[in-house]
């Protein structure tokens, strides 16, 4: 499968996913968009945030990126191919723990919502995570 490409992101947004539901041991599906994040005003949609270790395994799993906006898509109605993200044995298991049966579930989890291969992209959204930590209606942990 093609991994997921990243878009440039513009210094007063961040990148939100949908974690898509389903059943806890149907593929994992979500969307990634992006989100305003002013220094000032709080114009971000309602999220939580997610912290976990990431462990030493960071491909062992992964999660399909689906269109944003494709909340009637599920694991049996997935468009193929896929794009996708690997993931670390800790956060897959709590992406399928935390998904919602019959709803879309909005996080910021730094994995997914940081271009990881972009350096610079990461230095700037790292430099920001207490702000994000901050304006979560909840942080799981």
């Amino acid at each position: 499968m093609a991994a997921y490409k990243y878009d440039p992101l513009p210094d007063q947004r961040i990148r939100l996913i949908g974690l898509l539901p389903g059943q806890r041991l149907d593929p994992l599906l979500v969307s990634i968009f992006e989100a305003d994040f002013p220094r000032h005003a709080d114009t971000t949609p309602a999220y939580e945030a997610l912290s976990y270790v990431w462990g030493d395994g960071a491909g062992s799993h992964s999660v399909s990126v689906v269109p944003a906006g494709a909340d009637d898509i599920t694991s049996t109605t997935t468009p193929t191919p896929t794009p996708t993200v690997s993931l670390g044995a800790n956060l897959h298991s709590a992406l399928c723990h935390l998904r919602l049966e019959t709803s879309r579930r909005i996080l910021w989890c730094d994995r997914l919502c940081i271009d990881q291969a972009n350096h610079d992209e990461r230095a700037r959204q790292v430099a920001r995570m207490a702000d994000v930590y901050q304006r979560a209606q909840k942080v799981i942990v």
